[in-house]
């Protein structure tokens, strides 16, 4: 991936797709980003995604329990466990939802 300010980094990610999109969203299917003059791949999102998996569990298991459509909360997964099932939500099944 080109090195530009513009460019979606890892920060980018962090500060607008996980603190801001996430966190005020209600259903993945909400959040729509289109990137223009940079090969953004589904590599890139689930790298920068990993890289930011603090972030993601700030969520909190609440939040992230109802992004993932779940209709109760398990309480024996830990926050970790809740964190690495919505990257793999992310990247399986709404990469190109996400990134038309």
């Amino acid at each position: 991936m080109k090195n530009c300010p513009t460019c979606v980094d890892t920060h980018i990610i962090r500060k607008q797709f996980i603190e801001r999109d996430l966190f005020n969203a209600t259903d993945i299917s909400q959040i729509k980003w289109r990137i223009y003059g940079q090969n953004f791949t589904k590599q890139d999102f689930e790298k920068f995604l990993k890289e930011n998996k603090e972030a993601i569990k700030k969520l909190g298991k609440e939040k992230i329990s109802k992004l993932l459509k779940e209709n109760k909360m398990d309480l024996k997964m830990t926050i970790e466990n809740y964190a690495d099932k919505l990257i793999n939500k992310l990247i399986e099944k709404n990469y190109v939802q996400i990134f038309l």
